[in-house]
């Protein structure tokens, strides 16, 4: 797990670090006014989770399983229809508080939204790791995820800036998660 969160780490500091590198100081600023935005509402999706580990931990049959994912699919529900209206609400936020110049922020926030929503729904399953006691997966899974985006992003940053950041990001957590998937189907009991 440890390992797991240093991967974790290195994923969110990657993109701030791969931008610097193909853009310029403007996208730069412009990007990571989105991406703190979106790092406050994301607090609300990991502090849920965090609370709810000891319950994922504690599965142990056919059904629990499928209760635990019914029960998370509608607090992701839930939770999306809570943050919907920031896809909206961010445009006039940003224009009001940082002024005219980081409007371009608005389409970057929206697609993170976009992200998190899918973590949203995703992060749940991935946690079943832990009651079949393989929780080195989130490691293998973690580092996968680096791998594809320092791929996609040194392809898709000169091409697309921020926006290809962004589609980095998401084809890399999209692979993080199959891979966990495909390997949570091989285990017997889930």
């Amino acid at each position: 797990v440890g390992l797991s969160n240093i991967f974790i780490v290195l994923t969110a500091q990657l993109d701030v670090i791969l931008l610097n590198q193909w853009g310029t100081t403007a996208t730069l600023g412009v990007y990571f006014l989105a991406l703190n935005l979106i790092s406050k509402t994301n607090i609300l999706n990991h502090s849920l989770y965090t609370v709810l580990l000891p319950t994922v931990s504690s599965l142990k049959t056919r059904a629990d399983y499928a209760a635990y994912i019914k029960q998370s699919g509608k607090r992701g529900l839930w939770m999306t229809l809570v943050l919907l209206p920031l896809l909206v609400l961010v445009g006039p936020f940003i224009e009001l508080a940082y002024g005219p110049a980081f409007i371009p922020a608005r389409p970057l926030f929206q697609w993170l939204l976009l992200i998190l929503l899918f973590d949203v729904f995703t992060l749940p399953i991935t946690w079943l790791v832990f009651p079949i006691n393989k929780p080195y997966l989130l490691a293998m899974a973690d580092a996968l995820r680096v791998v594809v985006l320092l791929a996609a992003a040194a392809w898709l940053i000169p091409l697309y800036g921020p926006l290809g950041m962004i589609a980095a990001k998401a084809g890399a957590k999209v692979i993080g998660f199959l891979f966990v998937l495909l390997a949570l189907r091989r285990h017997k009991s889930i």
